[in-house]
């Protein structure tokens, strides 16, 4: 799991979100189509949900509570610094739905994440399309490669 994700997971809030919108472990298992058990494990931050899966965790929980919860409610990920990992998981995406969207080969996308391949010019306006992002804050958060994963 990549540093944004692991790192950034809040499993309090979670827990909170789902107890406020009156789901047990089991109802947001179901609903996810996941078992309670990775319900329980997320919540004890024994195992992180993915980047998509956050995403389905906000539409249900929003549904569910009747009021706007978003991957940043889920996720501690500082407005300063992003990295293009971080900015994916904000987008709810894994890294193989950014590469499509990017065109680019899942791991060629995952090496310019994780700053093992240099960000190319050509690259940049289709990283920012794919994240939904400025192509500056695209060159930004990749000089901050190497931290993401």
């Amino acid at each position: 799991m990549g540093r944004a994700s692991a790192h950034a997971f809040s499993p309090e809030v979670l827990v909170d979100l789902r107890r406020s919108a009156g789901l047990s472990q089991a109802a947001l298992g179901d609903a996810l189509g996941v078992s309670s058990g990775s319900v329980r494990a997320w919540e004890r931050g024994r195992k992180i949900p993915q980047a998509d899966m956050l995403g389905r965790l906000a539409e249900l929980l929003s549904a569910a509570l009747s009021s706007t919860v978003t991957v940043a409610d889920l996720v501690d990920i500082p407005d300063t610094g992003r990295t293009l990992a971080d900015w994916r998981v904000l987008r709810a995406l894994t890294q193989g739905e950014a590469a499509r969207r990017a065109g680019l080969s899942t791991s060629h996308y995952g090496a310019i994440e994780r700053g093992d391949s240099p960000l190319a010019a050509h690259s940049v306006p289709h990283l920012a399309d794919a994240l939904g992002i400025t192509p500056d804050e695209v060159i930004a958060a990749a000089g901050e490669g190497g931290q993401g994963g």
